[in-house]
C-alpha cells in the first residue's frame, strides 16, 4: 500500500533528525508524519511517531508536552497491533518523569514496558534507582556497563547508549568505575554524527565530557563540555543546556578554580528551576551553597495549576448570539493554547468557557498567565465587545483519572478563580514561595479570602509587573 510505505519512511525521518540533534527539524518532521498517519488512519506508526514526537520534547526540555505526547501514543497503541515504538515511548517517559523527581512515576512507565518486554527495561530502571538514591539490586549497574561495550564495536544507536547509561550510572553513583572505557564508544559515536540516543535521552557531548570529568581529566572533561553548551544552544536543547553548565561548573571545582564555577551554576540553577529538574536544581544549589528549594507538596505528582475562565460569559453569550461568542470562545482558547505551548504547560480540562492546565514549575506558569492577559489586550484594541478573562493559580498534588486531574489545588485553582475580577491574575498562598529569581513579577497580598467550599479563609495575592 503506498500510503504505508511513505508513512514509514516518513516516520523515521525524525528519528534519525532528533539522534543528529537537529531537533526542530526532527519536531517538523515528526508533526508531518503523524498528520499523514492520522489521515490514513495508520495507527500503528502513528503511535511510533507520537513515541518519537515525545523524545524528541524530553530532549528539547519539554516535559510537560512529553506528558501529552506519551498519552497520545498510548491511545494510538490501543487502537493498533502490532505496534512499535515501546522502545523509544517508555524510557523517555520515564526520563521526563525522573528529571522532575517523580520517581513513583519513572517506574510505573519502566513497569508498562516492562509488561510488553520483561527484558528491555533493566538499565532504565537503574537509572530511575541511581538518580532517586533508591536502593538497587544486587548487580547495581556494574552488569549491565560490563555489558555495553565490546571492543572494537562499531559506533550505533545501541553502544552509544550503552556507553552514555554507564557514565550516568557512574557519575550518580559516585562510581567511576562504571564509566571506565565509554569515552572511545562517545567519542567516535560523536564523530559519526551522533549527538543523542533514542529512548532515555542521553546527550553524548555531554557524557563524554562527564566521562573524562569521572577519570580525573579535567582539561578534556573542560573541551567537551564547552562542546556541549555550544551543541545543546544550537539543538535548542534547554535541559542539556542547563546540565551542561552544571557539570561544566563541577568540573573547574574539581579542578581547583572554584571561583570560576559561579555564573556556570547561577544559569544552571536559572534552567533548572524554569524546567522542573527538582533533582538537579537540589544539587546545584547545595554545590552553590544555597538552601534546597521550595517545592509544592512531597507528592509524587504535584503541580501548578492554572485555570482561565471568560468573564459574565452567559450574558456575554445573550449579547452577542453563539456565532459571535463562539468566535470569542475560539480566540481565547486559541491565545490560552499557544502560550501553553510556549510556556510547556498541559491542558487538562476544557469547562466551555475556560481552560485548565498544570505546570511543573511556578514561574512558567505565572509568565503563561501574563502573557495570555497581553495577548488578550491586544486583541481587544478597537473592539466594541472586549474579551475580558480571569485567571487562577493553586499548587499542590493531583490525581490523574481517565484524562482529568482531581484534587484539592485542581479545586482551589477554579475558587481562586472566581475571585479575580477586572482581568488580575489572583495565586493561592502556595505559589509565591515557589517562584524563584524572577525580577519580571511579584506579588500583593490582597487579604484572606474565603473560598467556597474550604473551612478556612485564604491568603490570596494578586501578580503584579515590577
Amino acid at each position: 500500500h503506498d500510503s504505508l510505505i511513505e508513512a514509514w519512511a516518513l516516520g523515521r525521518q525524525p528519528l534519525v533528525l532528533w539522534t543528529r540533534g537537529q531537533l526542530d527539524l526532527a519536531e517538523a518532521a515528526a508533526n508531518r508524519a503523524a498528520h499523514h498517519d492520522r489521515e490514513h488512519g495508520w495507527w500503528g506508526e502513528y503511535a511510533l511517531v507520537a513515541a518519537i514526537r515525545t523524545g524528541i520534547a524530553v530532549a528539547q526540555g519539554k516535559l510537560g508536552a512529553a506528558e501529552r505526547l506519551a498519552a497520545d501514543a498510548a491511545s494510538a497503541a490501543r487502537r493498533a497491533e502490532p505496534v512499535g515504538g515501546r522502545a523509544l515511548l517508555w524510557p523517555a517517559v520515564a526520563n521526563a518523569r525522573a528529571l522532575l523527581g517523580e520517581t513513583i512515576g519513572a517506574y510505573q512507565a519502566l513497569d508498562e514496558w516492562q509488561r510488553e518486554d520483561p527484558r528491555s527495561a533493566l538499565r532504565s530502571r537503574e537509572l530511575v534507582s541511581a538518580q532517586s538514591g533508591a536502593p538497587m539490586n544486587s548487580t547495581g549497574g556494574r552488569a549491565a556497563a560490563s555489558a555495553s561495550r565490546r571492543g572494537g564495536t562499531p559506533a550505533n544507536l545501541m553502544t552509544v547508549a550503552g556507553a552514555a547509561s554507564d557514565v550516568e550510572l557512574g557519575d550518580a553513583l559516585e562510581q567511576p568505575a562504571l564509566a571506565a572505557d565509554t569515552i572511545e564508544v562517545l567519542t567516535d559515536s560523536y564523530a559519526r554524527g551522533l549527538r543523542f540516543s533514542a529512548g532515555w535521552c542521553l546527550f553524548v557531548p555531554r557524557l563524554a565530557g562527564v566521562s573524562c570529568l569521572l577519570a580525573g581529566e579535567h582539561d578534556a572533561a573542560e573541551e567537551w563540555l564547552k562542546r556541549a553548551l555550544d551543541d545543546a544552544e544550537r539543538a535548542g536543547a534547554a535541559g542539556e543546556l542547563a546540565r551542561a553548565s552544571y557539570d561544566l561548573a563541577r568540573t573547574r571545582i574539581a579542578a581547583g578554580r572554584a571561583s570560576e564555577a559561579s555564573d556556570l551554576l547561577d544559569t544552571a540553577i536559572a534552567g533548572f528551576e524554569r524546567l522542573g529538574y527538582q533533582p538537579l536544581l537540589v544539587s546545584a544549589r547545595r554545590l552553590a551553597g544555597k538552601p534546597d528549594p521550595a517545592t509544592p507538596a512531597d507528592a509524587p505528582t504535584s503541580r501548578v495549576i492554572l485555570i482561565t475562565d471568560l468573564v459574565d460569559s452567559t450574558p456575554l453569550n445573550q449579547r452577542l448570539g453563539d456565532r459571535r461568542f463562539v468566535e470569542l470562545l475560539r480566540e481565547h482558547n486559541r491565545v490560552v493554547r499557544a502560550r501553553l505551548r510556549q510556556y510547556d504547560g498541559v491542558e487538562f480540562k476544557h469547562t466551555g468557557d475556560g481552560i485548565g492546565a498544570t505546570f511543573f514549575t511556578a514561574g512558567a506558569a505565572v509568565e503563561c498567565a501574563l502573557g495570555i492577559q497581553d495577548d488578550i489586550d491586544r486583541f481587544n484594541v478597537g473592539r466594541d465587545e472586549p474579551l475580558q478573562i480571569r485567571i487562577g493559580l493553586s499548587a499542590g498534588s493531583v490525581i490523574n483519572n481517565e484524562g482529568d486531574l482531581y484534587g484539592l489545588a485542581v479545586i482551589e485553582a477554579f475558587r481562586v478563580c472566581d475571585h479575580a475580577t477586572n482581568g488580575r491574575v489572583l495565586v493561592s498562598p502556595d505559589v509565591p514561595p515557589l517562584v524563584h529569581g524572577t525580577v519580571a513579577f511579584g506579588f500583593r497580598s490582597i487579604g484572606d479570602v474565603a473560598l467556597k467550599g474550604f473551612s478556612n479563609a485564604r491568603t490570596l495575592h494578586e501578580v503584579v509587573r515590577n
